[in-house]
Parts: structure tokens; sequence; C-alpha cells
């Protein structure tokens, strides 16, 4: 956040600002992040649905020096 020159960032519930992201909170915005994927009865792969990050998820991504990728595309 420093680096970014962030006193804080919306990470509290109704997005309210916080100072100091601890490890839990910065998890917790993550949790419900899933990809689904779409079989036939015989297994075959139909499609795939990959997740669609959030502003605010994308931002602490951004943060850490993480790609969105890290979330958003299945090796």
């Amino acid at each position: 956040m420093a680096r970014a020159a962030l006193n804080n960032i919306a990470l509290y519930p109704e997005f309210r600002n916080c100072t100091a992201p601890s490890t839990e909170r910065i998890l917790e915005i993550f949790a419900t992040v899933a990809r689904h994927q779409l079989h036939r009865d015989d297994g075959t792969l139909v499609q795939t649905f990959e997740p669609e990050l959030t502003a605010q998820q994308q931002q602490v991504l951004e943060l850490l020096g993480l790609p969105q990728t890290a979330y958003t595309q299945y090796p």
C-alpha cells in the first residue's frame, strides 16, 4: 500500500476503509472465487466457467504484485 501511496483500502464490510489489512481479511475476500466446469455424462468437458474478480479483488492482487491470472486461468 505504501508503494501505491495508499493510506487505506476498502476491505471491511460495506467497503469501509482499512489502514492495516490482516492476512485473514485478504484471504476472506477471495473465499468465494470459484471455477466451475460443465461435463457431459461421459465425463467430457463441455465448458469451463472462469471466475470474474471484483474491483476490490483486482486491486488487492495488484497491490500484492500478483497477476489476475493467478485466480482466473486454469493451468
